[in-house]
């Protein structure tokens, strides 16, 4: 199935979803008009420079295979979010069961967003639940939130009701990651706000369904 996942992610183009297109408009046109115009509300500027960038370095294979690659990390890691050891036989019928799921696997074969926010999420909530660097988690949130908004929604229930790690047991603790998280969530899309002559007219922006149709 992996195999033939990368097959597929080789010879695909860009896929049938115009939320990727979407994304390479907004990096070309960052690039070649100095603008920014949001791929969707209210932007998703991790993964629309980084689909981008390798659109535009190696085009369809490089950008398909990246995401194919971030989607089997998420799935390798995923479990350990919730347990340090794993036995092993579960763990490779969970394998076995994502990496045979079209809906999961060939999904992934073209590059979306939420698969970038994904691989951030799940590798941030493995650092801040497994080990002692539990403040390079915020970094990857930020990442995560920064890569598809959505995220946020599920970041601050990790931080608000985790209470197996006795470092960041402390309410008060949870409380200051789930700020600094927001905060630099917010920073992240400041640019977008920039682009937009500092004014809150980045939410009439026109999307990209809404530019894909008019073109």
């Amino acid at each position: 199935s992996v195999f033939l996942g990368f097959c597929l992610a080789i010879t695909n183009s860009y896929g049938y979803d115009i939320d990727t297109y979407s994304m390479i408009y907004t990096f070309l046109n960052l690039i070649h008009n100095g603008t920014y115009i949001h791929s969707r509300l209210p932007g998703s500027p991790v993964a629309e420079l980084g689909i981008g960038a390798l659109a535009w370095l190696g085009g369809s294979k490089l950008t398909n295979s990246f995401n194919l690659i971030l989607f089997l990390s998420s799935v390798t890691l995923f479990p350990y979010i919730f347990k340090k050891n794993i036995k092993l036989t579960n763990y490779l019928a969970f394998l076995a069961l994502c990496i045979t799921s079209p809906l999961l696997l060939f999904e992934n074969t073209h590059a979306m967003d939420y698969s970038w926010g994904l691989f951030f999420f799940i590798l941030g909530s493995i650092i801040y639940s497994r080990t002692k660097y539990n403040f390079v988690s915020v970094f990857l949130f930020v990442l995560s939130i920064g890569s598809r908004f959505i995220y946020s929604l599920y970041i601050i229930p990790i931080f608000l009701f985790n209470v197996k790690e006795k470092s960041i047991n402390t309410l008060s603790k949870r409380i200051i990651f789930t700020i600094l998280t927001l905060f630099f969530s917010v920073l992240i899309f400041t640019p977008i706000w920039y682009f937009n002559n500092l004014s809150l007219d980045l939410l009439k922006t026109v999307s990209g369904d809404e530019r894909a149709f008019m073109q």
